[in-house]
């Protein structure tokens, strides 16, 4: 009977001891279970931004592109409004030079014509000289 006793006694000891230990247990579990929860969720968090982050990083690049065509495209334009600027400037040069050309032929003829009227004015008095002799 002594060892009936004992062994009583051990497994009335043991019991208790045994249901804290399956309380840690399951509470452990339920911890773990909470804490895969969380990371399940974090990743998934992480996932979902990371995507984000994709599609934005997609979208800056096609801005990017629409940026670098515009810039062309204006670089296109700047270089055909340069070589219209030179050609009006090209144009306007020889509008002046022409201009300049033109005054410096009118003032040519019109020298040469004061010496042609100054010829014709000798030579009418020349002949209103000559008339009365001539009577």
């Amino acid at each position: 009977m002594p060892s009936e006793l004992t062994a009583s006694i051990a497994l009335g000891e043991t019991c208790p001891a045994l249901e804290v230990v399956t309380v840690e247990r399951d509470a452990a579990q339920e911890l773990a279970a909470t804490r895969a929860q969380d990371v399940a969720g974090l990743a998934a968090e992480i996932d979902a931004r990371e995507s984000a982050g994709a599609a934005q990083a997609a979208y800056v690049q096609e801005l990017a592109a629409q940026a670098v065509a515009q810039a062309d495209a204006l670089r296109v334009e700047l270089v055909a409004a340069r070589a219209e600027v030179e050609r009006v400037s090209a144009a306007a040069q020889a509008a002046e030079l022409a201009a300049r050309d033109a005054t410096i032929e009118r003032q040519a003829l019109q020298a040469a014509l004061d010496r042609q009227l100054d010829k014709y004015t000798e030579l009418k008095a020349v002949v209103g000289r000559l008339k009365p002799a001539a009577r």
